[in-house]
């Protein structure tokens, strides 16, 4: 079962939902957000009042845009769960801008289709790094690399589109 996540709108945090699968028999918890580029150090979440076999979500700070692995590890030491996550509020700023660079454009435009063409690879890179992240367990670690892959390539077709700190 991979960890359910949910990235804050301005990439900032996301929450994990974390499951109890020891029933109560753990101490310890903590949730890890590793950057797979090792830009950013990892980032441990104290997991508290985890209810015996229940869940609960928990909000982890994210340092930066990147693509991570995020681990839930019960008696801090042995990883339970895991998933993959990407954060690009870089890459979505860099979408924006071609939408409003889109938005005057009339149908028969060459120079619109190219914008066009850009946009539509720029979002379907970062929607297929999604994915794979989403991919990502213990069990198909080639899903990470994947996503980061994806996710620079389409940073670099974004790099000096917008001035969303790219």
């Amino acid at each position: 079962m991979a960890l359910q996540t949910t990235l804050i709108s301005n990439c900032s945090s996301v929450t994990v939902q974390v499951t109890d699968t020891l029933a109560g028999a753990s101490s310890g918890d903590v949730i890890q957000l590793i950057d797979y580029s090792g830009t950013y150090p990892t980032v441990t979440q104290t997991v508290t009042g985890l209810p015996a076999s229940g869940f609960m979500d928990v909000v982890v700070s994210v340092p930066g845009n990147g693509v991570y692995t995020i681990d839930f590890k019960q008696n801090s030491t042995t990883v339970v769960d895991s998933t993959g996550l990407v954060s690009a509020c870089n890459v979505d700023c860099c979408l924006g801008k071609y939408a409003e660079e889109l938005m005057g454009c009339s149908c028969d435009c060459p120079k619109c289709s190219t914008t066009l063409a850009k946009a539509q690879k720029v979002f379907l890179l970062l929607n297929s790094a999604i994915a794979n992240a989403g991919l990502y367990d213990l069990t198909n670690t080639g899903y990470i690399k994947g996503a980061n892959d994806k996710y620079l390539k389409a940073k670099a077709m974004c790099d000096g589109k917008c001035g969303c700190d790219c």
